[in-house]
């Protein structure tokens, strides 16, 4: 009877384990086993020696146990040739097995448990390969080459496509910007135009300077405000006749205003030439 149980112990046994009141934060290495249950011909070496180191620091609680109805009925099913089933027997049988029979071969199976663990996690010694080790070491490095390689070239390739974004920027914004240079300079330009044909329909020639065949040109300096105001007229460049300069400077400063200057200017330096010539 005993080898039968024996037998069912070792194939149909499962290992459990439970956290201990109060041991879980102490524990918290072996908390994989928490709450741990698989069948004892399964088991990895490493858990069988984890649950053992457990449980001798107090964390873990760890039997190991059968179906202990499917025994009790073995028990009875061995004994029932001999004696009659009655209360009394089948009370025997019960507490044989949980105060005897269970705690013996639970013993017996965590002790052949732990002897199979340690010997499977017990190393044999190697026969170092000096060869074999050089060459690995070598191996190991050449990797380590192509990956430095390789994370090099990856970083100069982002970096050229770091340089070839900053640089479509750049021309993309010089580009914008001679837009923007050209089309103020179109806008002066016509309003310079402007500003010619308006000096030419007012200009008035004095009449002392056209009896006295008095001609020459006069560069006239001033600033025009963003909104047309114009300012700090003054001569700029004289010709040799004062009636001709004062009559160029009071063209000017009786304008006053012209029209508001291109956008992008708030002001804008000046200094056009007065012509005065008689006709023929």
């Amino acid at each position: 009877m005993r080898d039968q149980l024996r037998g069912q112990f070792q194939r149909f046994a499962v290992a459990s384990s439970k956290v201990k009141r109060g041991k879980k934060e102490e524990g918290e290495k072996y908390k994989d086993y928490f709450e741990f249950s698989e069948k004892v011909q399964r088991m990895a070496s490493h858990r069988v020696l984890a649950l053992f180191r457990a449980e001798k620091e107090g964390i873990l609680s760890f039997s190991v146990n059968v179906d202990e109805e499917r025994a009790i009925q073995n028990i009875h099913h061995k004994i029932s040739r001999n004696y009659a089933s009655n209360t009394l027997v089948d009370r025997a049988v019960t507490e044989s097995y949980k105060r005897i029979l269970q705690p013996n071969f639970e013993s017996e199976i965590k002790k052949e448990l732990k002897e199979k663990a340690v010997k499977k996690v017990v190393k044999k010694p190697q026969v170092i390969d000096e060869d074999a080790l050089i060459k690995e070491k070598l191996a190991q490095k050449q990797k380590l080459f192509e990956k430095e390689l390789e994370e090099r070239k990856l970083e100069q390739e982002r970096l050229e496509q770091l340089q070839k974004e900053e640089l479509a920027r750049e021309e993309e914004f010089r580009k914008i910007q001679l837009a923007k240079k050209n089309l103020l300079e179109k806008q002066k330009n016509i309003y310079l135009s402007e500003l010619a044909i308006w000096i030419k329909q007012h200009l008035k020639y004095p009449r002392h300077a056209r009896r006295m065949n008095q001609e020459g040109v006069v560069k006239i300096s001033f600033i025009i405000t963003k909104y047309g105001d114009i300012e700090s007229v003054k001569i700029g460049s004289a010709c040799p006749y004062k009636r001709l300069n004062l009559a160029a400077k009071s063209l000017l400063v009786e304008l006053s205003r012209f029209k508001p200057l291109p956008q992008n200017l708030d002001r804008w330096e000046l200094s056009v030439p007065i012509i005065y010539a008689l006709k023929d």
